[in-house]
């Protein structure tokens, strides 16, 4: 675009100011534009005027001041209004006073011409070839060539060599708010009205494995009672009696023994013989009173009979520990939270730098479980796997800076810029709500900085000695000693072309 702050032949500013009113739209803004005498116009947005914070509006308004051939400049503080102008080139300022004063270059790159044709009287390149059959030229004349050129040469080194870094530390404030957005995986976009951005879905599947000890406990059967019967022969016939010949009680429940050692019975009726037993299961139901063990189990029962003059003693129990059911819910709980802080870990190593992961979206679903041990079984420890799927949602840390730059406007100082690609956020607080949308409690932390027009103090310090550019600076509001750097060295000045000055703002202490 035209540049909207030089002068008329006259020398008189010819910008005319446009106050625009609240409920003004982008058609009524353009007919103004038709009304306008002067070559350039600057229009004050009101506070709260929505008519530009949509970018095909300020496309229109940009095409209809081409179509006019009129340098159209914007003031307003609305931090949205200020970004979609300078995307598509119309200048923004603060101020009426400050958009007035501000002058950029008068000369477009579209316009610029070689350094020899902008002298006059200076022939072009291609006329200092001296043909060769013209002899003997004065050397006035080769004069009249060659000092021109030496002085544009001259000239041209002045304006385009030298180089300054210049940096500023202007006053800084910090923002600490907290603002409420709403996370949305159904938006593509954003949503100033509605305070929602865009949020995307994000997966994985993840294992985990945990263990603890069993802490029920029971009683089982530990040692077998033993004690001793005697067979009596019911035959005249010698008889044999095997080790591990079963005996065992004849009522109630059957308590089993067995022979510890072979006997013999003597080939006489009612002869009798004496072993030892020990009881088939362990526990104390193995002892029993004497003369209850009063069966002999097999083909041998026809030969003999068998009796327990004494009981049987020494069969006991002990404390075990057991698996129950509550020690695999608490097993699982555990396995789960674990999960969740690798799957919130991961989430973090997997999404991109410029992501926010919301820490209350992150959802383990159990997909499957393997205890090694069963309900009841006895076991000091229990020890589980859970396969799971771990969901989550994250947004776009730009589009959280837009819309907190959007939403944070009225809490900055009059006087200061929000410094966007600062700003640095922290979840406190997240509630789902319906269709998979969250509602964020988000602290936005952030340096403002006084506000600093670069292309005005640009204009303002060229061609000034460096001592009286030092000065001009640090009538800036800053909070350090402005920093000047000058190339090459021994060029006291400040260069004559703006764009050889390179002026960077420092947000940081």
């Amino acid at each position: 675009m035209a540049n909207i702050f030089g002068k008329d032949p006259r020398g008189q500013s010819t910008a005319q100011v446009i106050y625009l009113e609240l409920d003004e739209d982008i058609i009524s803004i353009r007919d103004r534009l038709d009304w306008v005498k002067a070559q350039r116009v600057i229009l004050v947005i009101p506070k709260g005027n929505k008519a530009l914070t949509n970018p095909i509006h300020m496309k229109l308004l940009l095409r209809k001041a081409r179509d006019l051939a009129l340098e159209v400049a914007l003031v307003t503080r609305d931090a949205l209004v200020r970004r979609l102008a300078r995307e598509v080139g119309i200048p923004v300022f603060g101020s009426v006073a400050r958009a007035k004063r501000s002058k950029p270059s008068k000369v477009s790159a579209s316009k610029a011409q070689p350094l020899l044709s902008r002298v006059p009287g200076v022939p072009r390149a291609t006329s200092l070839v001296i043909p060769r059959e013209r002899e003997g030229i004065p050397v006035w004349a080769l004069m009249l060539i060659i000092i021109p050129f030496v002085v544009m040469v001259i000239i041209g080194s002045v304006l385009f060599i030298p180089s300054a870094q210049v940096k500023l530390s202007p006053l800084r404030e910090t923002l600490n708010e907290t603002i409420t957005i709403t996370a949305d995986p159904n938006i593509r976009k954003i949503d100033y009205a509605e305070a929602s951005v865009p949020a995307r879905k994000v997966r994985m599947e993840i294992t985990g494995r945990g263990n603890i000890p069993t802490t029920a406990k029971k009683d089982v059967p530990d040692a077998k009672a033993t004690g001793t019967v005697v067979f009596i022969n019911k035959t005249n016939q010698e008889v044999i009696i095997p080790m591990g010949t079963v005996v065992g009680t004849s009522t109630g429940v059957n308590i089993r023994f067995t022979t510890v050692d072979t006997a013999t019975l003597p080939p006489a009726f009612q002869s009798r013989v004496e072993v030892g037993i020990v009881a088939v299961d362990p526990g104390p139901m193995g002892n029993v009173g004497a003369y209850l063990i009063n069966k002999v189990e097999g083909a041998l029962a026809l030969q003999v009979q068998v009796l327990n003059p004494n009981p049987t003693s020494g069969g006991t129990v002990k404390q075990v520990n057991v698996v129950t059911k509550a020690d695999k819910d608490r097993l699982k709980s555990i396995v789960l939270q674990k999960l969740y802080q690798q799957a919130y870990q991961a989430f973090l190593e997997k999404i991109p730098k410029d992501s926010l992961l919301i820490p209350q979206t992150i959802n383990v679903i159990p997909t499957g479980e393997s205890y090694d041990h069963f309900v009841d079984e006895v076991a000091d420890e229990l020890s589980l796997e859970l396969k799971a799927v771990a969901l989550g949602l994250t947004v776009n840390r730009d589009d959280l800076r837009a819309l907190a730059t959007y939403l944070m406007q009225d809490k900055v100082p009059e006087g200061y810029e929000m410094v966007e690609e600062k700003l640095s956020f922290e979840v406190v607080e997240a509630q789902k709500g319906e269709e998979g949308r969250y509602t964020v409690n988000l602290r936005v932390m952030g340096p403002v900085l006084a506000s600093i027009d670069v292309n005005s103090i640009r204009d303002r310090i060229r061609g000034l000695p460096l001592e009286k550019a030092q000065e001009k600076l640090r009538a800036l509001p800053l909070r350090k000693e402005p920093e000047v750097a000058i190339s090459p060295d021994w060029f006291n000045r400040m260069p004559w072309l703006p764009f050889r000055i390179n002026i960077r703002l420092e947000a940081e202490e």
